[in-house]
């Protein structure tokens, strides 16, 4: 026969299940996520498990021309971007201080909101606010959401066109661009050539928040003028 537990060793027995079950799915998580990342530019989160927006550093209900800052790293990618197509004989590509806030915010919605693992790519938006949500899906049947945001949030006239890098540890800069110049898709973007040929981009902004680093270009030039340069503290 079996003998019973006390109500003691049955708590501790349970307690112990549990924290090995919490284990599992934490480290689940961490290699999923890890892997998922370095599918960036056109991959997919969820939309069956909704969580509550969280906050985020970027100002998601209201465009204010003036509050717009780009960072050191934000303003480093763009210096490698611009070397890069000078290298290709092509015009650098003026900064733009709509399409750099609609790239913050974008950057920001993903750290916060985003969850790796569903049918939607990282150029969908969560539910907030400030904007329409959408889910980006692979062929493209969304992509209105995408060059409808410039116009949402800002006085931007234009459409607008996003990559999107993610990196499970901190993405730098030289990892982002890496990643896009060895990808057909995202390359022919920042290059001009293939389906983007016969474009001209006359502006771009660049947004970089925890691990995303986004990049929103468009065909007409951005009247508000030019973000302010964050100096950093030496």
């Amino acid at each position: 026969m079996f003998q019973k537990n006390s109500v003691f060793e049955n708590r501790l027995l349970s307690l112990s299940f549990q924290t090995l079950d919490n284990m599992i799915l934490k480290n689940s998580f961490l290699v999923g996520f890890t892997f998922f990342c370095f599918q960036a530019g056109f991959t997919q989160p969820p939309e069956k498990k909704k969580l509550p927006a969280k906050p985020v550093r970027y100002d998601f209900t209201a465009y204010r021309q003036k509050t717009v800052v780009i960072t050191g790293e934000e303003q480093q990618l763009y210096r490698i971007i611009m070397e890069y197509r000078a290298e290709k004989n092509l015009p650098s590509i003026p900064l733009s201080v709509a399409l750099t806030y609609v790239a913050q915010t974008h950057a920001g919605d993903l750290a916060e909101n985003y969850q790796p693992g569903g049918r939607c790519n990282l150029n969908s938006w969560s539910k907030q606010e400030g904007w329409s949500s959408c889910c980006y899906l692979k062929g493209h049947s969304q992509a209105d959401c995408m060059w409808n945001k410039p116009r949402e949030l800002t006085t931007y006239p234009a459409d607008g066109f996003e990559i999107v890098f993610c990196s499970a540890v901190n993405p730098t800069p030289e990892a982002a661009f890496k990643h896009w110049k060895n990808n057909p898709l995202n390359d022919c973007v920042i290059r001009n050539t293939g389906t983007w040929s016969e474009t001209t981009w006359q502006a771009i902004g660049i947004g970089v928040y925890k691990n995303y680093i986004t990049v929103w270009l468009g065909k007409e030039p951005d009247n508000d003028g030019e973000p302010e340069m964050h100096e950093e503290k030496k």
